[in-house]
């Protein structure tokens, strides 16, 4: 349809190379529907009458209505049912001969006027990822619902804390959870404040500057559910950096989801045992009958790759490309999609490992008491009660705790007579610390309990935390709820505006 520049007809092979078809089944609705606000705003202005928009609308409602019933997620299904043609270029110039096939092209040849396929198939990728962002926003909220859930019934589930995966410090499971808290809230935060910059129409840009007819890029962002426009026509036919926003962020996101899945396969295995995970999201093994796989997990965590992947491959596409509309755009989209559907999917499966997990705490408990992660506790308190400094009190516990090891000792183990003679070897000061003393520092509820530092593991601490964060999620939800009914009425808006055309 495009083609009367051109002598001749492109070959399969040409056709095939330069199609979208398949990633275009994504955006079939988003390019109806954009085409349907144009159109209106096309009658408004008026550069059709209401007799044209009238036959074009119902047209239209007429292949969103076969589209809709097809129902499939197979795009070589819907090609087929819908029969678009091998040498379509992509889904706009299909529906647009399709309407043209339908009622003709001196009605139906105008409903393009006034636009181009450069702003046009922008704004059905935004159109289409504005929804995707918004659910994936819905997932990680629940993920966080799951997590204060969790944190509030783990915080006396007492556990060694770890840095360089060697034991540092007692801490509760429940804390650890609350770090995720905080870790997925940004990463919310980030979705959140993309959609600013996301929700903004490029329709009216045209292929690059603009259009000689009075078109009212207002009035189809205000259809569309927008919150204004991409003003600049270069920028908006140009610029890509929004899906590379969209495709950084979710990288990030990932990377935290894929080191919270590290931790749940580390400490699910045999070696740990702090977890267990639910038997409806392992696998087994094909030879050994006594395996339980966290298969799951590992396939998020193996998900960060498929992120960072896209997002080099988006980055590599906008990298060379000549200021306008440029063909190798079109790649974005395949690497788009597969970035949202990835993310998607791995936020439902980590939500039912969330919730399903086993916790062990008597053995967390019991590899906290034997550990040397109480150190630090002995240490903090000669600070505070025998007048040393903390430089002192560290070489202290040092040199005690080498030689509890040198001898296969525990730090439960230690006596009040290990660190006052350590003292007056090292520092040549006498100190005279109790065996109760010692004994009620080495208690790991003890630890929790004498925790003073905001955000600490300590139970009042862990409770305050809690408070907020419900707040903050409550927040989250009614804002997003907002955003979602908006282009919930909206699109109910302009339905209704369609049928009353139509009827």
């Amino acid at each position: 349809m495009y083609r009367s520049r051109l002598n001749d007809d492109a070959n399969d092979k040409t056709s095939s190379f330069l199609s979208s078809i398949q990633e275009d089944i994504e955006i079939i609705e988003e390019d109806i529907v954009g085409t349907e606000a144009h159109n209106i705003m096309l009658f408004e202005i008026g550069l059709l009458t209401k007799k044209e928009l009238k036959s074009i609308l119902t047209s239209l409602e007429n292949l969103k209505e076969k589209y809709g019933k097809i129902k499939n997620n197979d795009a070589n299904v819907i090609i087929s049912k819908l029969k678009i043609p091998k040498k379509c270029e992509d889904i706009h110039e299909f529906i647009e001969s399709r309407i043209i096939d339908d009622i003709g092209l001196s009605i139906g040849g105008k409903i393009h006027t006034g636009r181009s396929r450069n702003d046009q198939v922008l704004l059905c990728i935004i159109l289409k990822s504005r929804n995707l962002v918004n659910q994936i926003s819905a997932k990680i909220i629940e993920i966080l619902d799951v997590l204060c859930k969790l944190s509030d019934s783990n915080k006396n589930s007492v556990m060694t804390l770890y840095t360089h995966t060697q034991h540092a410090q007692i801490g509760t499971y429940g804390h650890y959870l609350l770090a995720y808290f905080d870790i997925f809230t940004r990463d919310l935060e980030r979705l959140n404040d993309l959609y600013k910059r996301l929700n903004l129409s490029p329709l009216g840009a045209a292929a690059i500057a603009g259009s000689s007819f009075n078109i009212n890029r207002e009035r189809t962002s205000s259809l569309l559910g927008f919150d204004g426009i991409v003003e600049n026509s270069i920028d908006a036919v140009s610029s890509r950096d929004v899906f590379l926003e969209i495709g950084s962020t979710l990288a990030i996101l990932m990377s935290n989801i894929s080191r919270l899945a590290e931790d749940i396969i580390l400490w699910s295995s045999s070696e740990f045992g702090f977890l267990e995970v639910s038997d409806s999201y392992c696998s087994t093994s094909s030879i050994m009958p006594q395996k339980k796989n966290p298969c799951t997990i590992e396939m998020i965590r193996g998900g960060s790759g498929i992120s960072y992947g896209e997002l080099i491959n988006m980055l590599t596409i906008v990298k060379g490309s000549y200021t306008g509309y440029n063909r190798d755009f079109q790649r974005i989209k395949p690497a788009l999609w597969k970035s949202l559907y990835n993310a998607s999917d791995s936020l439902i499966i980590l939500q039912g490992v969330l919730e399903n997990i086993g916790v062990n705490k008597d053995i967390m408990y019991s590899v906290a008491k034997n550990s040397f992660a109480l150190a630090l506790d002995v240490a903090e308190y000669l600070v505070k009660h025998y007048s040393l400094s903390f430089r002192e009190a560290h070489q202290i516990l040092g040199n005690v705790v080498n030689n509890l090891v040198s001898n296969e000792l525990k730090l439960k183990d230690i006596t009040s007579d290990m660190i006052n003679k350590t003292c007056k070897k090292l520092l040549n000061k006498n100190i005279n610390v109790t065996n109760k003393e010692i004994q009620s520092l080495i208690d790991p509820n003890n630890s929790l309990n004498n925790k003073m530092s905001s955000g600490s593991p300590s139970i009042k601490e862990v409770n305050r935390m809690l408070k907020i964060r419900r707040n903050l999620l409550k927040k989250y939800s009614i804002n997003l709820d907002k955003r979602i009914n908006t282009i919930f009425f909206i699109n109910d808006n302009l339905t209704k505006i369609i049928r009353s055309i139509i009827e």
